[in-house]
């Protein structure tokens, strides 16, 4: 404990006593409120400025009594004084100096002297608060930079412009385009095959002769048969090439990395089979 700790404390103690001659300040009556009250002396007559003040809020927090308004006071107003701190620190502790001996004169009854002696000390805090010097706001520096600045990109990190044939695009796949162009003419020679059936079909109901109607209905239904069997085969063979050409993307030359090389890498496997009853596509993208 400093000398200025302890003869600030003695001052204080002195202005107690000498009231404490004439008229005593109401306490706490609640028991909880009472001991954290003493405990707050005892803190206070050893020094330890905080704890008493924390030991008093408590106390007050429990039940409001003048005589923890007033020792709470006299606890924020030596941490103000003794306390070497930032001048924000001292501001803050006369403040809630005043504020409790305020609170003090509203609660208090018949103690005259306490009270006069309390007015004397907000006077005094108020002056010395007041006295402290101002703490002036920090302003941030100027920027020297005037005006929109523009960032060019290194060469290393610039974007570099596609050169022509550096890559090719989905509409350029020729195997993409000679499937959809074999579902084309596929699918336009069922239609011819389908035609012809339904000519040959007319040409049967038209003959008079048994033989002749047997073989025509015999060539309609092969030639059906046929027709189904190019239909559905090239039906497929052009949905395959129009997914291919949808979702695949040949890249750009140059290093990719493992997840591009994992989208670009794929390619399109296909598999047809013949059997009894038509065509079989299989395959994977």
């Amino acid at each position: 404990m400093t000398t200025r700790t302890l003869l600030l404390t003695f001052t204080c103690l002195i202005f107690v006593g000498a009231a404490a001659h004439a008229e005593e300040l109401k306490k706490p009556a609640k028991p909880e409120a009472l001991n954290r009250f003493e405990a707050g002396k005892a803190q206070f007559k050893a020094g330890k400025f905080k704890a008493a003040a924390e030991e008093f809020e408590s106390s007050l927090a429990l039940e409001a009594s003048p005589a923890a308004y007033y020792n709470g006071a006299q606890c924020y107003r030596t941490l103000a004084k003794v306390i070497d701190g930032e001048t924000s620190d001292k501001r803050a502790h006369f403040q809630l100096a005043i504020w409790h001996f305020t609170r003090f004169l509203n609660t208090t009854t018949n103690t005259p002297e306490y009270a006069a002696l309390a007015n004397k000390l907000i006077a005094e805090s108020i002056a010395e608060r007041n006295a402290l010097p101002k703490v002036e706001p920090v302003t941030p520096a100027p920027s020297t930079t005037v005006g929109p600045t523009t960032v060019t990109p290194t060469p290393s990190t610039a974007e570099k412009p596609m050169q022509p044939g550096s890559a090719r695009s989905r509409w350029n796949d020729p195997l993409a385009w000679a499937f959809t162009g074999a579902g084309v003419v596929g699918l336009g020679a069922a239609g011819l095959l389908f035609w012809n059936a339904s000519s040959l079909r007319d040409d049967a109901n038209h003959t008079t002769t048994q033989t002749e109607v047997n073989a025509l209905r015999d060539r309609a239904d092969s030639r059906s048969l046929a027709g189904t069997i190019i239909g559905v085969g090239s039906g497929l063979i052009l949905i395959v090439g129009i997914a291919k050409l949808a979702i695949t993307d040949v890249p750009p030359s140059g290093n990719l990395t493992a997840s591009a090389r994992r989208r670009f890498g794929s390619r399109l496997t296909l598999a047809l089979a013949v059997a009894p009853n038509g065509l079989s596509v299989s395959g994977h993208f």
